[in-house]
């Protein structure tokens, strides 16, 4: 199919919006967090298509600014008002992009996550460092009638969307920039990445997709569960190296979980073998339910010189609306059970809802090793005042 290529200035895409929010953002600010908003703010959030920002939040937990997505128009990009698991974004092994999915489909649109995508396609897209927004339609096949979730990317050409369902429209899709292919078939929650692997969370395992990066067509690779966890509705996870132990590469787990009994982070650790065959186990939960009754969705987190892991998160209400941003700080270390308590340092306006979390995106750096959001001390680095929207017509092969 024929490409289409806008060059926009992100302030102008969706001006009636922004103006309900904090300021546009003309730049990132490294170490930040971004958070993905759903909801103008004055609309009461429905199952209907709603407005996306990814929101700027200092560790503090302070709002610094936003990027508002288009949500009129052939190019707009939204998501469900009340899909707790959808906008799950992460951020790029290199740290210059965040990796994103939605719905091609004007603000309004009714029962969004159901519709047929010969109507309304779903997108994988990333925003970078420097403010360029890439997004890609993934044919009329992809996430037939179902929701696309989240989104892992390398790179704008390389992007991995994850989503509901176990037919062969469902699973996870791979966009190169050109065409789409079903490269795994499960209901898969969230999606992400560690030590070469692609990884992705179900019910209550994280699971290894494949080998590696698996791009080719054969819609059912290996699944392969590699943590069995106590939760029932996993969300995002962070993996990362503490300090300590005798095994190598990433050994320590967090996890989101929305699941009625727990509303937690679940921690685990590998005690022997590797991330993709070995031991973990349980070292203790830290509830949210002080603040969130339906649990924990996103997730990312950073672990600083002493060997201690503070861990940024987002949750909702039981409509999956309005919701807060926490944040814990770990200092148990290697094999020690999960302390310090989850406190909120913001909170969805009305008519809003918090969704994915991950660090901002900066220029080329070299990410903390092994956290499966990416979570990373970033360098300086500056985002361009400008951004450029690349839509892709494709077709799914």
């Amino acid at each position: 199919m024929k490409h289409l290529r806008l060059l926009l200035p992100i302030l102008a895409l969706n001006l009636a919006c922004v103006s309900l929010h904090a300021q546009s953002l003309s730049s990132f600010t490294p170490g930040d967090l971004v958070v993905e908003e759903v909801g103008n703010g004055t609309t009461a959030l429905s199952g209907t298509a709603a407005a996306v920002f990814f929101d700027e939040y200092t560790p503090a937990g302070l709002l610094v600014g936003n990027v508002a997505l288009p949500s009129t128009g052939a190019g707009a990009i939204t998501d469900g008002g009340t899909g707790g698991t959808d906008g799950m974004i992460t951020l790029s092994p290199n740290g210059e992009f965040l990796a994103f999915s939605g719905f091609n489909a004007p603000v309004g649109t009714s029962g969004v996550t159901g519709t047929a995508t010969t109507a309304v396609q779903r997108v994988g897209g990333t925003v970078s460092f420097d403010g360029t927004v890439t997004t890609d339609l993934l044919g009329t096949t992809a996430f037939n009638g179902a929701a696309a979730r989240g989104a892992f990317a390398t790179d704008p050409s390389d992007v991995w969307v994850n989503g509901k369902g176990n037919s062969t429209t469902d699973g996870i899709w791979f966009n190169n920039g050109s065409s789409s292919t079903l490269v795994a078939n499960s209901n898969l929650r969230t999606i992400g990445y560690s030590s070469g692997q692609l990884l992705a969370a179900n019910g209550t395992n994280i699971l290894a997709i494949g080998s590696g990066l698996p791009t080719s067509g054969n819609f059912n690779p290996t699944i392969s569960s590699i943590i069995a966890t106590s939760g029932t509705a996993l969300g995002q996870f962070v993996l990362v190296t503490v300090p300590g132990s005798g095994v190598s590469g990433p050994n320590t787990l967090y996890v989101a979980d929305s699941g009625s009994a727990t509303k937690a982070i679940l921690k685990y650790t590998l005690t022997s073998g590797t991330l993709l065959s070995g031991t973990w186990v349980a070292n203790g939960t830290a509830s949210i339910s002080a603040f969130a009754n339906t649990g924990a969705f996103g997730l990312t987190g950073v672990l600083d010189g002493n060997g201690s892991v503070t861990i940024y998160g987002t949750s909702s209400n039981s409509s999956n609306n309005a919701g807060s941003l926490f944040a814990l700080t770990d200092s148990s270390g290697y094999e020690g059970n999960l302390t310090g308590s989850a406190t909120e340092i913001a909170a969805a306006s009305a008519n809003e809802t918090f969704r994915g979390v991950a660090f901002a995106p900066s220029p080329s750096i070299t990410p903390v090793p092994e956290p499966a959001t990416f979570a990373a001390l970033f360098g300086a680095g500056v985002l361009g005042v400008s951004a450029a929207l690349r839509r892709r017509a494709l077709v799914a092969s």
